[in-house]
């Protein structure tokens, strides 16, 4: 978060100095790893619409850098949906709802 922000002020022209814990490439961060998740999925819609504007900025880094750094799989959310359908609608999100019978034929 703190190199992005940097990055960032550096396009806009600004200065940034970024104080690191440990070693450049570190595995110690919450972003290392294969198992990460990124989703839109959220109740509140300035989330989704954070969600959506990181997707944009993650395509970005990975024009710049030549590699794939997000690989998007698609996402099964399970639980709640309390405001995730309406919050998803509001932001122009793709995504689908689906019956709990319907997700178990699709499992099959």
């Amino acid at each position: 978060m703190g190199l992005a922000a940097a990055a960032a002020l550096g396009r806009a022209g600004r200065s940034a100095t970024v104080l690191e814990q440990f070693e450049f490439g570190h595995d110690r961060g919450s972003s290392h790893g294969t198992a990460r998740i990124f989703k839109v999925s959220y109740p509140e819609p300035q989330f989704v619409r954070l969600a959506q504007e990181s997707l944009v900025r993650w395509r970005e880094l990975e024009d710049q850098t030549g590699d794939e750094i997000l690989m998007m799989t698609g996402m099964l959310d399970v639980g709640r949906i309390e405001g995730r359908r309406e919050a998803l609608k509001e932001c122009g999100a793709d995504f689908e709802f689906l019956a709990a019978a319907m997700i178990v034929l699709i499992s099959q």
